[in-house]
């Protein structure tokens, strides 16, 4: 990839300068884009939300959010779902939105490498790193994640297709546990508290044990945690 990117740069092709954007809510929401939120993570409440169809960018403030009605379907790709689709379903009204998840799509594909957007975006983005400017300029962080997200979105694509098994892996196993896990974190899951504390100790004493064995086999204290 370092490569890759270095004849880009030799080519002029990359870095791409920071695009504008539109500071109010698209007048006909895009029927593929990458939205991102930026929120309050005490209280939920929305700060903006950004969005990138490929072509333009929209970065929108809190109090100029409004409905907007989407026609029969639409996909919006985020890049970690749990943390934006609540966001977007209060305001997008209508059809049905059809979501993808690049953290999801990257830990099927990559599962071993950071699934984070700063990672991504060394590796996909047309634009050089924008996190440091969460502070500096909040809209064009916004407007950097949409744009990430987006880009990243199109190279898994291609991956994927170059990969059905792991597509498949996707689509059919991790995806469908999103809505799942969602509920579980709001909701909430009913437990049988008895069993959990059975469950918990049996795996505390068999730790205990695989401790006690290294520090036997390798004659000083283990973490095994470590990843060393």
């Amino acid at each position: 990839a370092d490569w890759d990117k270095a004849g880009r740069i030799l080519r002029g092709e990359w870095p791409q300068p920071f695009p504008g954007f539109i500071e109010r809510p698209p007048a006909v929401w895009p029927r593929v884009a990458a939205f991102d939120t930026e929120f309050d993570p005490d209280t939920g409440v929305l700060d903006m939300y950004s969005l990138h169809d490929g072509r333009n960018t929209w970065v929108v403030r809190a109090h100029q959010v409004q409905d907007i009605d989407i026609p029969e379907q639409v996909t919006v790709v985020m890049h970690q779902e749990d943390a934006d689709i609540e966001h977007l379903r209060s305001f997008l009204k209508g059809g049905r939105i059809k979501t993808e998840d690049t953290v999801l799509m990257h830990a099927a594909l990559w599962s071993d490498l950071p699934h984070t957007l700063a990672y991504a975006g060394s590796l996909t983005a047309p634009i050089n790193r924008w996190k440091h400017l969460f502070r500096r300029n909040k809209p064009m962080y916004g407007a950097g994640d949409a744009i990430g997200t987006w880009h990243f979105y199109l190279d898994l694509v291609r991956q994927m297709k170059e990969d059905p098994v792991t597509a498949r892996l996707y689509r059919e196993e991790l995806f469908p546990l999103n809505p799942i896990i969602m509920e579980a974190s709001t909701v909430g899951i009913r437990l049988d508290r008895d069993r959990v504390d059975l469950a918990l100790n049996w795996h505390r004493e068999r730790r205990q044990e695989v401790i006690d064995e290294c520090q036997a086999v390798y004659g000083y204290p283990l973490l095994v945690s470590s990843p060393d």
